[in-house]
């Protein structure tokens, strides 16, 4: 929603008043050099410092749906982090700082995040109606539909957001629809509606309960939510002027962004990051995830640096399934310098990076230079990607693939990179696929901007609603992004000048350790190097001949052992072979 701004009827005197002056100085005689004229830059330096003094503090905390395991705890962690910021920054007399908490469906589920666990979301509701958050407005904010329990969070909030397409209900939907909701549920959802009283208790039932039935009651004194077994009592004290059944029974209810607001209980309408800072009446920094909020990062560093081959990326797979299993990691920062290599050794290393769980590691890709080709597709596999202003992605890299090669990619890309990646598997393809046309393409129902080719634009849900804009690549050739073209579509996180300004974004005090292969990762990949594995294999049958033409168990059957038990055992680290 865009607010005129008027100016107050003091600068209207004032500017008044020096017109008044300078018609009396020219009237005087005087020059217009002679008249001290307002400089321009000064008023909009005070219009500006004005603004910016009117806008207040906030941190935003993205909470994926569903929660599960220890999810809760990770994002009070996260809060308090963010109220320690907010407490030490000036405050505006007689308003609270927001701490806003985007409600998201991780992008891997399928669905809107149903399955989150009960116990979770009641300890995270809890936690956000203490007295302990009682220093900030709390707002949720639902750019996506969502369901299930993660319903409950939104419910705890003072304030809730959504987008206009969006969708908050079906809370029920974790519930098992053959018997009753629990009336131990039931209660707590009884509990936050009437604690925050963000949304009118009838309507949080409604989306719990298939047994109930709501109405909208219109009586002598206004407009009422009601459940159907509450109807009765209501007549008792007030006329009915009419009902409207909303949610029937045997249903569980949802409503859109739009009907919230004309239901009262959604405050604000958003699409997108701008709006929601406008009508919050933040800056855009506090609506962007502060990454130093996230967790407490254990990061580690590797190097893609050269062409992609199988030995890279078996190095990399090696290292990244170690940090996480031996050092517990939860961030991995790969710097790219590469101009790519056989697209299907960049692929596989692309799944790897793109299967990671997005809510125990954070994946970076940090390109200061030039991530060509397939070792694109390794960038944008990251769940993030930081440039540096004079980077690239994509475009032609140091191998020309053929036709068949491109398809190929191109139903990989679609069916398992891009949902892992959560991203368009257009925009993927079209890094390295120089006959793929890739267009904007805005949801007029949303006002949402995504990018597509005209098949993915068809196979979307609401297909009829995305409209055609310009295109985003240029014929014939593949997709390559410089670093602002990368910031504009959203494809680039951040673009930084230097590693430095990296690691102030994620809160890093000192440069993380880099990961190199040691030496047993170097003695495996020599076993099961082609060479190697012949000698190997020629040694083994020897031994068994040798040991085939001996009388007892000789010397021959000891070399024979030790040979196959080198080739399985490196073959078996090394990941081309498991135990069968």
């Amino acid at each position: 929603m865009t607010r005129r701004k008027h100016e107050p009827r003091s600068q209207y005197g004032r500017r008044a008043a020096g017109w008044l002056g300078l018609a009396a100085l020219l009237a005087a005689g005087a020059t217009a050099s002679d008249v001290p004229v307002p400089r321009a830059e000064e008023e909009v330096a005070e219009r500006n410092g004005a603004a910016s003094a009117s806008l207040g503090d906030g941190r935003l905390i993205r909470v994926r749906l569903p929660l599960m395991g220890n999810a809760d705890d990770h994002i009070k962690s996260a809060i308090e982090r963010a109220l320690d910021q907010l407490g030490k920054a000036p405050r505006q007399p007689g308003r609270r700082p927001i701490l806003i908490l985007e409600l998201t469906p991780a992008g891997r589920q399928v669905g809107f995040g149903e399955g989150t666990d009960f116990e979770r979301a009641v300890s995270l509701a809890r936690y956000l109606t203490s007295q302990q958050l009682a220093s900030v407005k709390t707002v949720a904010y639902i750019p996506r539909t969502i369901k299930g329990h993660g319903v409950l969070v939104a419910l705890a909030c003072e304030e809730i957001v959504m987008a206009p397409g969006a969708e908050i209900g079906e809370a029920g939907a974790d519930e098992d629809d053959r018997r009753a909701v629990e009336p131990g549920i039931v209660s707590i959802y009884q509990q936050i509606a009437e604690a925050r009283k963000t949304m009118p208790e009838a309507l949080a039932l409604s989306m719990l309960d298939r047994r109930q039935e709501l109405l909208q009651v219109e009586t002598d004194q206004g407009t009422e939510f009601v459940l159907g077994a509450d109807l009765d009592a209501l007549k008792q004290n007030h006329t009915i002027v009419s009902d409207v059944v909303l949610v029937p029974r045997g249903t569980l209810g949802s409503f859109t962004g739009r009907e919230g607001r004309e239901f009262g209980f959604v405050k604000l309408l958003a699409s997108n990051s701008d709006e929601l800072a406008r009508g919050l009446a933040l800056p855009m920094e506090a609506v962007i995830e502060d990454q130093s909020l996230v967790g407490d990062w254990r990061p580690v560093m590797l190097e893609l640096d050269g062409p992609i081959t199988p030995r890279a990326v078996g190095q990399l797979q090696t290292l990244i399934g170690s940090e996480l299993k031996d050092r517990g990691v939860n961030w991995i920062g790969l710097r790219i310098d590469s101009s790519g290599g056989n697209l299907e050794h960049c692929l596989r290393l692309a799944d790897t990076l793109a299967a990671l769980d997005a809510n125990e590691v954070r994946t970076v890709a940090y390109v200061p230079v030039e991530a060509s080709g397939g070792a694109g597709l390794v960038a944008l596999a990251c769940n993030q990607l930081v440039m540096q202003p004079d980077a690239h992605v994509g475009g032609r890299g140091s191998i020309e693939f053929d036709r068949d090669t491109l398809d190929a990619a191109q139903v990989s890309i679609r069916d398992s990179l891009a949902p892992n990646a959560e991203k368009s598997w257009s925009l993927l393809a079209a890094l390295v696929d120089p006959q793929l046309e890739v267009f904007e393409y805005r949801n007029t129902a949303t006002g949402d901007v995504r990018y597509f080719a005209e098949a993915e634009a068809l196979e979307q849900p609401d297909a009829g609603n995305w409209r055609q804009g310009p295109a985003v690549t240029t014929e014939g050739e593949p997709l390559r992004l410089s670093a602002k073209r990368a910031d504009e579509l959203g494809v680039a996180w951040r673009v930084v000048d230097n590693f430095d300004q990296l690691k102030q974004l994620y809160g890093f005090e000192r440069d993380p350790r880099t990961a190199k292969p040691n030496w047993a990762l170097e003695l495996i990949e020599a076993l099961a190097s082609p060479a190697l594995t012949v000698v190997l294999l020629v040694v083994g049958f020897l031994g068994i001949y040798i040991e085939l033409h001996s009388p007892g168990v000789g010397i021959g059957g000891f070399i024979a052992a030790v040979a196959f038990m080198l080739f399985f055992w490196s073959k078996f680290l090394n990941a081309t072979a498991g135990w069968l």
